[in-house]
């Protein structure tokens, strides 16, 4: 069955090798053999559509297509919006699986930060979450996102700083203001990320935390209470 899909890449209807392609991708163990394919038509071919279902189908294969590594950091400066953001959550989990080439792909995907498209932005930062205290390196593209004008970047950036911990912590006062965010979500992420950040940088803005513990959202109640928590504070009641 993966044999006559992985033929079916080479079809002359790009309907065809899209649907091929996103068929293989739920087949990653059995798919693995065909990543020097997969890869051809990620690079190559002339729809958008079927570059970023064989990009996204290299991302689901994972570790055993760390050797295509570059064809989907490539992808990442597709002109197509589609293709880039299947390059962002390809690489990712490429990355991540194989636990090499991290260098490479985290500077890909911080460049990607930057990128016109939101999609793609907040992909990037998830991306980059994965990676942990790891993406250290790259705090500045990171913080910088917090005043994306999309609250799914703001609030990805935010758990991308949560992830790198204490060594965001010079951030600390941006996330603050992120608190009072108008979006639910950002004001979430904004609190874990204080929380992460320990507790000489995050105590100061306790009284912000402690403000929103009468939040009507319960996810922020629940990032504040672990905020508090994290800084050694017990939660007062409201």
């Amino acid at each position: 069955h993966v044999e006559a899909l992985a033929a079916r890449l080479e079809d002359d209807h790009a309907d065809v090798r899209s649907s091929a392609a996103r068929a293989l991708r739920s087949f990653p163990e059995a798919a693995a053999c065909h990543s020097s394919a997969l890869a051809q038509v990620a690079s190559d071919d002339a729809s958008s559509t079927v570059r970023a279902a064989a990009v996204a189908a290299l991302g689901a294969i994972g570790k055993a297509a760390s050797d295509r590594v570059d064809v989907v950091r490539a992808a990442l400066l597709d002109s197509e919006e589609d293709v880039r953001t299947a390059a962002a959550v390809a690489l990712g989990q490429i990355a991540a699986a194989a636990d090499i080439g991290c260098a490479g792909a985290m500077e890909s995907l911080a460049k990607a930060v930057s990128d016109s498209s939101p999609s793609v932005r907040a992909f990037a930062l998830e991306a980059l979450e994965a990676f942990g205290e790891a993406g250290e390196p790259h705090v500045e593209a990171i913080a910088a996102s917090l005043k994306d004008e999309d609250s799914e970047v703001r609030a990805a950036g935010l758990r991308a700083l949560a992830a790198i911990g204490v060594a965001a912590a010079k951030f600390a006062p941006a996330a603050s203001e992120c608190l009072e965010d108008s979006d639910t979500t950002v004001c979430a992420a904004a609190a874990k990320s204080l929380g992460a950040m320990g507790a000489e940088a995050a105590a100061q803005f306790s009284p912000r935390l402690r403000a929103l513990q009468a939040s009507e959202d319960a996810e922020v109640r629940d990032e504040v209470q672990g905020a508090l928590e994290a800084l050694g504070r017990s939660p007062e009641p409201s």
